[in-house]
């Protein structure tokens, strides 16, 4: 199959289930892996992109394609899922790649560059290959809430 209209850069969007530093290894899946969370609005231009490569890719199939992205039934947010097996290069929010990891959490707004990937084996579908994250607000993983600091006697 002829994968045509290959590459993509996503929308802004906030990351959730931000598995970019170390793959998911539950249930042998060991991916890279991110959710980016967008308005509905946001997200159009990407899903008609989305929905050409499929037409182009799948042909008749594409009506009935798998598609990597849900709408939240609460907000009407889209959120799309990005996935590879390896690990994507970091960028700043200027665009240049990064020498030093960030630890990109849940929450982190960024954007994401890689490719689509049609597929017509264990079912019919489409999904999101990753290979760059832009991280434009970082929220690292652990950051968390943090105390207002108290008055008391321990300390690490």
């Amino acid at each position: 199959m002829a994968n045509k209209n290959n590459y993509f850069t996503s929308p802004k969007g906030v990351a959730q289930y931000a598995w970019l530093n170390t793959p998911d290894t539950a249930f042998n899946q060991n991916a890279y892996k991110v959710a980016l969370r967008m308005n509905k609005e946001d997200a159009k231009e990407f899903l008609d992109e989305l929905q050409t490569v499929a037409n182009d890719n799948l042909g008749s199939k594409a009506a009935d394609a798998h598609m990597p992205y849900k709408t939240d039934a609460e907000t009407g947010e889209i959120l799309l899922t990005f996935k590879s097996k390896f690990k994507p290069k970091f960028c700043s929010a200027d665009g240049a790649i990064v020498s030093e990891e960030p630890s990109v959490g849940s929450g982190s707004c960024v954007k994401i560059k890689g490719s689509f990937y049609p597929y017509e084996n264990s079912g019919v579908g489409i999904s999101l290959q990753m290979s760059h994250v832009q991280v434009i607000d970082l929220v690292e993983h652990g950051g968390g809430q943090q105390f207002e600091p108290e008055e008391g006697s321990f300390k690490p």
